[in-house]
């Protein structure tokens, strides 16, 4: 049962960050704005994911898991009814922080809750299985849902979605899920922690922003100079204090730097996958939100048979072929969009099919390669990092595709026929990349003890 309300939890923050891409243009229509100022309501949402991971990830140490849980859970329902109750575009972009801040709750306590409260090291990796599986499911269905939500209830019924399975989850972990706390958390640094969240916030305002008011704009230049400052004060204060936020000598681990990269890279292909084919199908294919979904739905379904198959090869000690293989689907996925997206749309339907699959091979190798070769007790922190450089990675990809769209016109539909086809070669290049990462023979291949212990050490990693 605490499983149960763990995977709800996931897919709660998972769905949320992906499932309003659908019906950004109706949104956009509704409140009378043009599209990029409207996909801050998208982009908002890993932005303060990613700013907040760390501090929360502290904050369920300290105060405990279940409690964190449980407030993440709450503040993702309230936030959601705020959304579907917006009466303009900025009230809805400030609703969707609020959610955003409930999710960075739940994905830093989650999983550590169920994992506290077993000490078997293989049912902890089936519940680390099913809840990747599960958030790998979210995100690919975001669109899916969103499309049949939008067609029966508007794009509000798109948020309303989230506030009865908030309740249940509420239920179910108060019922279920033990309390939990860290015997030694990690030592707090406020001034650090607004370092570095003033340093997430300045880089992603910069990707998000920078192709609607140019990169060489005051705002955007500015925005980049001061991310460097706080880079550089970041580093300082780490380095003139004997227990910094986050010690400098975790990004010697190559093992961690490598699965970190690939992780930036493969979640900013399907970032950028999920923001460009829902409006392709909409705008370009001329396709109903419901018709759009059902294009997307094989993706989703194909993402949970790899995520389950991924576990298998991964417990084989074969992280490294995993990776390289997702790399490889990616890769082959995006070519054939590129090449066949213009002609017919059941080649598209297979394209995001394979592409899928390749998807849902990524999460589980990535922590096991990211995290198995640190400390137990760095274990935490590295993966409150590892799930940041995932969001990051993600708005990276919405930041390159709607870069690359908008600055030849704010309609996707004429940016589409320039140069959408370059769009679908970005992201073969990403899994080229991911191939790239992990083709060294030296990669990490930690046994399948060391995987199972080093992820349900990582509550947000997976």
């Amino acid at each position: 049962m605490a499983l149960i309300a763990c995977c709800i939890a996931q897919f709660l923050l998972t769905i949320n960050g992906s499932i309003a891409s659908i019906v950004l243009p109706t949104i956009s229509t509704d409140f009378g704005v043009q599209l990029p100022a409207a996909q801050w309501v998208v982009s908002v949402y890993p932005l303060t994911v990613a700013c907040l991971l760390i501090l929360m990830g502290n904050l369920a140490d300290r105060l405990g898991r279940r409690t964190i849980l449980i407030t993440g859970i709450v503040t993702m329902g309230a936030a959601s009814i705020m959304c579907a109750l917006a009466p303009d575009i900025l009230f809805l972009t400030v609703s969707r922080t609020i959610q955003a801040i409930g999710g960075a709750m739940i994905a830093t306590s989650g999983l550590a809750a169920v994992s506290a409260q077993s000490t078997d090291p293989a049912a902890r990796a089936k519940a680390i299985a099913w809840w990747a599986a599960i958030g790998g499911v979210a995100l690919a269905a975001g669109p899916f849902f969103g499309g049949i939500l939008a067609e029966w209830f508007g794009w509000r019924g798109v948020f309303w979605f989230s506030v009865p399975l908030a309740i249940i989850a509420v239920v179910i972990a108060r019922a279920a899920v033990a309390e939990s706390r860290a015997d030694k958390p990690h030592p707090t640094d406020p001034v650090g922690q607004v370092l570095v969240s003033a340093l997430i916030a300045a880089a992603s305002f910069a990707l998000i922003d920078g192709a609607r008011a140019g990169w060489g704009s005051p705002l955007i230049l500015g925005a980049l100079a001061l991310a460097a400052v706080l880079l550089v004060a970041a580093v300082l204060r780490a380095r003139g204090r004997t227990n910094p936020l986050i010690p400098l000598q975790i990004f010697r681990n190559r093992s961690f730097i490598r699965g970190s990269l690939t992780s930036i890279v493969g979640f900013a292909a399907a970032a950028g996958l999920f923001y460009l084919a829902p409006q392709y199908l909409r705008d370009v294919a001329q396709q109903s939100a419901v018709q759009a979904g059902l294009f997307l739905l094989p993706l989703a379904l194909v993402s949970l048979v790899s995520a389950q198959l991924s576990g298998l090869i991964v417990a084989r000690n074969k992280a490294r072929l995993d990776l390289l293989l997702a790399g490889t689907l990616i890769a082959v996925a995006s070519l054939m969009l590129f090449v066949l997206a213009d002609v017919s749309l059941w080649w598209v339907a297979i394209g995001f099919a394979v592409f899928g699959f390749g998807y849902g091979l990524l999460n589980d190798p990535l922590s096991v390669t990211a995290l198995a070769a640190m400390p137990a007790a760095e274990a935490g922190l590295a993966s409150a990092l590892f799930s940041t450089a995932k969001q990051f990675g993600q708005l990276l990809g919405i930041a390159a595709i709607s870069t690359l769209l908008i600055t030849v016109s704010p309609s996707f539909s004429t940016a589409y026929h320039e140069v959408g086809r370059w769009a679908w070669l970005a992201l073969a290049a990403c899994g080229v990349l991911i191939v790239a990462l992990n083709l060294r023979s030296g990669a990490t291949q930690p046994s399948t003890s060391a995987s199972a212990s080093a992820s349900a050490s990582a509550s947000a990693s997976a």
